[in-house]
Order: C-alpha cells, then structure tokens, then sequence
C-alpha cells in the first residue's frame, strides 16, 4: 500500500508493507528516480499509475511494474496531508 501526500508537489510514500521503496517517489516526475541503486519511473494514462522498479539485487533483467490508481479511501485526513488508497498490481 502507498500514501499520496500533497506537499507543493506530489507525492506517493510506501507505507512499507512491500519492501521495494524506501524513499517517496515524485508523482509527476518521468524520469527515472535512483535510490539505493534501485530506479523507479512513474508514467500514466488517463486512469491508472505505473511504477516500474529495476533492483539490481533481485531480478537485475526482469523490471517489476505496479499498477495503481488514485481512489480515495474514506477515514483517512488530515490537514497538512491528504491520503489515498493506491490499488497495487503486477
């Protein structure tokens, strides 16, 4: 699961339950984003997300690309942040 934070830019963080990214991500930046030696690119469409992720550690050939969207989820507020229910796939 990951969080969409509105700061001046967007944001998405890994609430960490998969382990792939440590650092948040800019939403809106397509050029790859290297942490830690793993690149992360964001690209869309008109509906959904898409994060590939190239780890050198695990699979260096074989990118693994998640899939979500930006349905909100109820419950979840706050006034400097505000958090959506990503849908994740592979």
């Amino acid at each position: 699961m990951i969080a969409l934070v509105h700061l001046s830019e967007r944001w998405i963080a890994d609430v960490g339950f998969g382990g792939r990214s440590i650092e948040p991500l800019h939403l809106e930046v397509r050029e790859p984003q290297v942490y830690e030696r793993r690149s992360y690119v964001v690209a869309n469409d008109a509906e959904h997300y898409f994060i590939t992720v190239q780890d050198p550690w695990v699979a260096p050939h074989a990118p693994k690309t998640y899939v979500f969207t930006l349905a909100r989820t109820l419950g979840v507020s706050s006034t400097s942040t505000r958090a959506s229910r990503l849908t994740m796939g592979r």
